[in-house]
């Protein structure tokens, strides 16, 4: 998987995941640097609080399940592992 390739998918996922839920007010898309942990076959990113909404609605965050990624992921690496 290219940094391109996940930036495009991470920005798919998360549009919808945030104006689904109606959380897309200062959304401008995943940054290159974006911070993210793996738990449970899913990568999470998240984003500082602040930096789209007000406090009230905790840390932001989004799962994208590893199983949704298998064409970009190397089977080799670190998430191809949990294939």
């Amino acid at each position: 998987m290219t940094e391109r390739d996940f930036i495009q998918l991470s920005n798919n996922k998360s549009s919808t995941y945030f104006m689904i839920r109606g959380m897309a007010m200062g959304y401008e898309g995943i940054a290159a640097t974006q911070p993210f942990y793996v738990a449970d076959k899913t990568l999470v990113i998240f984003f500082d609080l602040y930096d789209l909404l007000p406090y009230a609605y905790g840390i932001p965050y989004f799962p994208i399940s590893v199983y949704s990624m298998m064409d970009l992921l190397n089977e080799d690496g670190p998430l191809g592992s949990m294939l």
